[in-house]
């Protein structure tokens, strides 16, 4: 299903764009979070 999902996801454009840009969003916010855990230690 979640290959399914990818290929889908691959093939339509827009939902490529929107999922890169929530994807490099979720990326800055982990490392974030993982800079403010280890400033808080």
């Amino acid at each position: 299903m979640i290959i399914v999902m990818s290929l889908y996801i691959l093939s339509d454009p827009v939902i490529n764009q929107f999922m890169t840009r929530v994807n490099s969003l979720h990326t800055v916010l982990c490392v974030f979070l993982l800079a403010l855990a280890n400033y808080t230690q």
